[in-house]
């Protein structure tokens, strides 16, 4: 059976030494000699940076996770049970590496969703607030309850950030009419907020 975690390793991209000779620098840089861990390094960082690469898109990005890859490894250095398994086991400290950049970039990104102001204090008292990110996924929760008309005028507006002008265009409607239904909308989501705050006060 295929070792699963051979589906990190990216063809083209695998270091070209022996896991032997990798289990050796292991051994050596865990006894305190650090131009040992440099040749890990070395012969590892083009698989970590592609491996990075091929999940993020993003080369600036990579290269700092493929930096924070190396450093985590070397911290952790000393967890590796089986130095032959050097190699996978880096790979999968990308991988981790990479997971927690993407939910992080998309903490941010939900951060900074102006739907949150739908949801500050002054509109809906909350006695406990939330984490910014808890609430905007209570937000685009109820936002995708909404009728699709008024959905999609919320998401084009807020979610895309257009002027009302060019949601009224996008949807083939007056400036006036695309204004209203945008209110309409915010009424049933604060309404729909207001009820969720009373159901988790039970």
């Amino acid at each position: 059976m295929a070792d699963p975690s051979s589906e990190h390793l990216i063809e083209g991209e695998k270091p070209g030494i022996r896991p032997e000779t990798a289990a050796a620098w292991v051994k050596e840089a865990r006894a305190g000699h650090p131009e040992a861990f440099a040749e890990l390094v070395r012969t590892h960082q083009r698989l970590v940076l592609a491996l990075a690469r091929q999940h993020t898109r993003n080369g600036n990005e990579a290269e700092d996770l493929a930096q924070e890859t190396f450093c985590r490894a070397y911290r952790d250095l000393s967890r590796l049970r089986n130095p032959l398994r050097f190699t996978a086991w880096l790979c999968g400290i990308t991988i981790n590496t990479v997971r927690e950049w993407r939910r992080k970039t998309r903490n941010d990104r939900i951060g900074r969703n102006p739907l949150l102001s739908l949801a500050s204090e002054r509109q809906v008292e909350i006695e406990s607030p939330p984490s910014s990110s808890d609430r905007a996924e209570q937000v685009m929760a109820l936002v995708a309850r909404l009728p699709k008309r008024l959905r999609v005028v919320v998401t084009l507006r807020y979610v895309e950030g257009l002027p009302y002008v060019r949601v009224a265009a996008r949807l083939g409607i007056g400036e006036v009419a695309a204004r209203s239904r945008l209110h309409r909308a915010i009424r049933l989501l604060r309404k729909a907020m207001q009820s969720e705050r009373l159901r988790g006060s039970e």
